[in-house]
């Protein structure tokens, strides 16, 4: 049985000072193609969609630590698609209704209360959760223009166009607050008839929208940063016949940075909770298979995760935690399995580390609504403190780090101040302060 053939496979690479420690393991089994996984907010399930016997494709759900598959959505038709709210409560998809066309719906994490949300005789696509869970965002057809981006209540109503665009858009995403909404448009067309895709943004209550990238390139699979500061994406130039790299730019535009740069495609890149790296799916040379890869945001070495040269592999998606990376493999079938893989990154240089002694990560889920873990990393037995500060720059909680080991620590932070109150939604720093002096601050986003 395929089960018995199960493989772990572990590897370890040394590539110029960067250790990565990784294991494949494999979550599903059933001989049908499975797609998209996504980790829940809390990295205790994995989303995705899946072929069944009919044909159909259903919304699938499994434990992150692997076991049974559990349905969630009917054989009445095929759904597809699903996407997790932030809170990890409910569920949107696209489904197909009675004359066929996609629709939005809504469900509870486990299956109950469905409810369809949009109606229209159109295909509707890629159902993306606002931060807040207020809204979800896809994109459709408009006659006369192409695809356009719209958005509509989580609890159902009017579909809203967000702006009069003139040309076809898609792969609409939220910003982290949930200030932005930032999606492909085809701005313009070359003289070989190849349509020109470049990152636009539009306030999400819609208004005037900014274009991002300038260049004569393609410009596809946006992804922002945890703190929003940039966005990571596929640039490949010439459209035709050219190499996808993986690039970033500010989310207010500017400079487009390219992180790689050999000729092999490089796709769907996402951003690690902490926004230290960015994983995606890489192909070299005609012929080969696609890895699962590894860049700093800084760039660097390119690093495989997975070196199994029988398979393809695809969709990378993170673990809250960044302690492990989902993606989509063939088995020895030729089935598209649920896979994942451990990471543990080190930076070393003639066994020194070259990151801060004293590591501050970002804190997960980001943004949040009710409580966030914060970790960081310490080198030695050392005293401090986390200072949370709201907008204004006022202190409103100190939380204590106490004589604690070398190694990687977490805490926990509820969302209330010193007295006890909870805090507002909004934007928060919080800065580590060790006793050697040591002092590090990140942003994040609480949204309830």
């Amino acid at each position: 049985m395929l089960r018995d053939l199960f493989k772990t496979l572990t590897c370890i690479f040394l590539i110029t000072g960067l250790k990565v420690y990784g294991q494949e393991i494999q979550l599903t089994y059933d001989p049908y193609d499975h797609f998209c996984p996504r980790f829940s907010p809390d990295g205790e399930w994995i989303l995705y969609f899946r072929v069944i016997d009919s044909g159909d494709t259903l919304i699938y759900k499994i434990p992150a630590s692997g076991g049974h598959e559990f349905k969630l959505t009917d054989n009445s038709s095929s759904s597809f698609n699903p996407d997790w709210s932030y809170d990890g409560e409910l569920i949107c998809f696209e489904k197909k209704d009675g004359d066929g066309y996609r629709q939005i719906y809504r469900m509870r994490k486990d299956s109950t209360f469905k409810q369809q949300l949009t109606f229209l005789p159109f295909d509707h696509f890629m159902p993306h959760f606002s931060p807040d869970g207020k809204w979800i965002v896809y994109y459709r057809p408009v006659e006369g223009i192409g695809y356009q981006i719209f958005k509509i209540s989580s609890e159902g109503g009017e579909e809203i166009h967000l702006a009069d665009f003139e040309h076809s858009c898609n792969a609409p995403i939220w910003s982290p607050g949930g200030e932005w909404i930032v999606y492909q448009e085809r701005d313009s067309v070359l003289s070989s008839k190849t349509g020109v895709w470049r990152l636009y943004k539009i306030p999400s209550e819609g208004g005037e929208e900014i274009r991002l990238t300038t260049s004569a390139a393609l410009h596809e699979g946006p992804d922002f940063s945890p703190d929003g500061d940039r966005i990571v994406y596929e640039y490949r130039k010439p459209i035709i016949g050219g190499f996808s790299q993986i690039y970033t730019i500010s989310s207010e535009g500017g400079e487009e940075r390219p992180l790689t740069s050999d000729s092999s495609a490089h796709e769907n890149p996402r951003w690690s909770p902490d926004g230290e790296w960015i994983v995606y799916e890489r192909r070299g040379r005609p012929f080969q298979q696609r890895q699962i890869y590894l860049i700093h945001k800084s760039g660097g070495n390119e690093i495989c995760l997975t070196t199994d040269e029988s398979s393809n592999h695809y969709r990378p998606d993170w673990s809250p935690d960044g302690k492990w990376i989902a993606y989509m493999r063939y088995d020895e079938k030729g089935h598209l399995q649920i896979y994942k893989i451990r990471v543990d990154v080190t930076e070393t240089r003639n066994n020194t580390s070259i990151l801060e002694p004293f590591l501050l990560n970002q804190n997960y889920p980001n943004p949040f609504n009710i409580t966030t873990t914060i970790s960081y990393n310490l080198p030695c037995k050392i005293t401090g403190t986390i200072h949370i500060f709201n907008i204004q720059g006022m202190e409103i909680k100190t939380l204590k780090i106490e004589n604690q080991s070398a190694g990687i620590h977490e805490i926990t932070w509820d969302g209330k101040d010193s007295q006890n109150n909870n805090v507002v939604s909004g934007v928060y720093f919080y800065r580590l302060k060790l006793k050697n002096g040591f002092s590090q601050t990140r942003k994040m986003i609480l949204l309830k």
